[in-house]
Parts: C-alpha cells; sequence; structure tokens
C-alpha cells in the first residue's frame, strides 16, 4: 500500500471484491451496480492490482448504509449497529496511554451487539502482542468458529483495522515486529507483509499485531473532540497508513490532532512521540523548510478557518477552540495568517462578521 497520505493513497484490489461480493451476498445492491457506484466495472477490478484508498473508503460507506452493518467485511457475529464505531472511540478516548485504550477497547466490544473478537494485550519480555481473542459473550460461537467463518481476508481485515485506530490514538504508526495468524497462507499471502509494514507469519498460535512492549506506554493523544471528528472520515482514515514515511511536518500535524483547545504540546513532548531527539526534529523540519512555530500556526490557522465556517460558533467560541485565551489575540493572530480578521472572513462565506 501507497503510505504516503490520502493523496494518491492505494489499497489492494481484492478489498473491493471481497466487499463487492459480501454486499451482493446479503442483499444489499448487485454487485455491477455497486462497483459502477465509484466508475469501477469487474474488468477493470480485475486488471488492477491496487485501486485508490478513497474509492474503496467511499465503497466502504455505501455498503454499510445499503447493510446497515458497520462491521462488514470484518470478523463478527451479526451486523453491528451503526454508531458503534464511534462509541467505541468514545468510551476509549479518556485512556491515558495506548495499553488503556486497547483495554477499555476491549470491554466496550464485550458488550457491543454483533460484535465477534476483541483486542487484549499480551506481554511477553521486551515484546507485546495486541492479540485476537473472542468477546466475553454467551451468545457468540468458539473464535475457531468465528475466524474460519470470516475467512483470512476478514481477520487481515479486522487486525488492518486495529493497526490504523490505535495508530491514530497515539498520532504515529504503529512500528510492529511481525504480524501472525493462525491459518495457512492464502494465496498471495506473502504480499501482506507490505500492507502491514512488518514480517508476516502463518499457522501461528494466534492472530496478533506483535510490537515492542514499550510502545503501550505512549500517551493518548487524542481527545473526545477530536475522535467526534475522526469517525466523520472512517473509513478511509482506517484504510490509509497516515504515518508511516510521511514528511516529518505531517507527523508533527498528527500529534497536535484535531482538538487544539487544550493547548499544543511542547517540543520535548513532540519529539519523544516520533522517537527522535528534539535537535534531529527541527534539523529534519528545517530540511523540510518549516519549523515547530509555522507548524503550530499552520495548525491554528487550518482550525480557526474550519470553525468560522460554522455559524454557530461565536468568534470567542472560536478563539477556544484553537487554543487562545484571549479573544483579540486571536483577532490579531488571524489578521497575521489571512490577512484579513475573523468578522471579514466570515462575511466574505456569507455569514454575519459577529
Amino acid at each position: 500500500m501507497n503510505r504516503s497520505g490520502s493523496l494518491g493513497a492505494t489499497i489492494p484490489s481484492s478489498f473491493v471484491r471481497n466487499l463487492a461480493a459480501a454486499v451482493a451476498e446479503q442483499g444489499g445492491e448487485p454487485e455491477t451496480a455497486f462497483l459502477a457506484s465509484v466508475g469501477l466495472d469487474h474488468s477493470q477490478l480485475a486488471a488492477l492490482e491496487f485501486v485508490p484508498a478513497d474509492a474503496f473508503a467511499r465503497l466502504y460507506q455505501r455498503a454499510m448504509w445499503r447493510l446497515q452493518n458497520e462491521a462488514l467485511g470484518l470478523v463478527s457475529h451479526g451486523k453491528v449497529a451503526t454508531g458503534s464505531f464511534r462509541m467505541l472511540c468514545l468510551a476509549s478516548v479518556h485512556q491515558p496511554d495506548l495499553e488503556s485504550v486497547i483495554r477499555r477497547a476491549g470491554e466496550f466490544l464485550d458488550v457491543c451487539r454483533g460484535v465477534a473478537v476483541k483486542p487484549r494485550v499480551r506481554l511477553d519480555g521486551e515484546s507485546a502482542s495486541i492479540e485476537m481473542v473472542g468477546v466475553d459473550a454467551p451468545e457468540v460461537p468458539a473464535l475457531a468458529e468465528v475466524l474460519e467463518a470470516a475467512g483470512p481476508m476478514g481477520v487481515r481485515t479486522t487486525l488492518y483495522m486495529w493497526m490504523n485506530l490505535f495508530s491514530w490514538f497515539i498520532g504515529r504508526q504503529l512500528e510492529l515486529e511481525r504480524v501472525s495468524f493462525d491459518f495457512p497462507s492464502p494465496p498471495r499471502g506473502a504480499e501482506w507483509h507490505r500492507l502491514f509494514g512488518a514480517e508476516v507469519v502463518f499457522d501461528a498460535r494466534i492472530c496478533a499485531l506483535v510490537l515492542p512492549a514499550e510502545t503501550l506506554e505512549l500517551p493518548n493523544l487524542q481527545t473526545e473532540a477530536a475522535a467526534e471528528v475522526f469517525v466523520k472520515s472512517v473509513p478511509l482514515r482506517l484504510l490509509i497508513p497516515a504515518f508511516r514515511d510521511q514528511p516529518v511536518s505531517d507527523r508533527v500535524l498528527g500529534v497536535f490532532g484535531e482538538d487544539l483547545s487544550r493547548g499544543l504540546p511542547a517540543s520535548e513532548q513532540i519529539a519523544a512521540c516520533l522517537g527522535m531527539s528534539i535537535s534531529t526534529l527541527r534539523r529534519r523540519l528545517l530540511e523540510e523548510g518549516t519549523s515547530l512555530q509555522q507548524l503550530k500556526d499552520d495548525a491554528r490557522q487550518a482550525a480557526a478557518i474550519r470553525y468560522l465556517s460554522v455559524p454557530e460558533l461565536s468568534a470567542r467560541e472560536v478563539a477556544e477552540l484553537v487554543g487562545f485565551d484571549d479573544p483579540s489575540a486571536f483577532q490579531r493572530a488571524f489578521r497575521r495568517w489571512t490577512g484579513v480578521t475573523p468578522g471579514v472572513f466570515r462575511r466574505s462565506l456569507g455569514q454575519s462578521g459577529e
């Protein structure tokens, strides 16, 4: 997969084929019409090894709406109601670190109707595993039966989305040591390492993401407000690894997160989150033609423009959301960034300048 961000990112075409087949089998929409909604047909799909990730994201959203099932294509035991993923994020977002996030996510999935598997943390010396185990629900069949019903592609997609979800919480791509599956290698299974960016092992004891144990201590950088923004971008944000091989400047913006009202992190915290020294961070940013201060200004400007586009928010509320205690300081900063005041900007959108 292209890991350079959403622009030009791709995913294996097998994702699309499996999704189209699942939608048709469950009575949602014929495969031909489903594929045509994003300008694809069977002959094109057969000739493609990869497809644009945003096209698959649109198909997945269409499929969830058609079938009213958020777990389509994933390991599950029946339909998972719309809104379940949002509540999973909100239930986990107040936890302090990655390990706590994973444990809380598992607790939520235990009581979420239709879910069949959950993540479980297991420590083994200097390594840790995020294992795929069955939920604590008597009506759900044994794990082996559930995984067999999902098939290799369903298990792969579930682990892949877990990887990207937990990466979002810590603001950086999980650096995996390996990924294990408890079934033999399927056709083209040797290529799965490209998807996960790590060694893939088949016929293992359990299906799991294996990573350095210290990764579990990384802080959760997200907030409830950020989660509300994040869930609106699903499934695209779970399909495109938005961190690995990105410019350092983009990774810094990821550390900032969506919610700036709590203030931006200090340079020491940013460097620690990215796994580099402060001097290295500054040097890498200089090579990219930017700086921490410039990125902070860019993040605040982008957030300000986004919030000013919402008529229901007052100028004072926008200032607070962008991290300014003093509305007049926000006014001066916005004018420095854009050349106009917030009121003038709003009037250009046809809103009141208040």
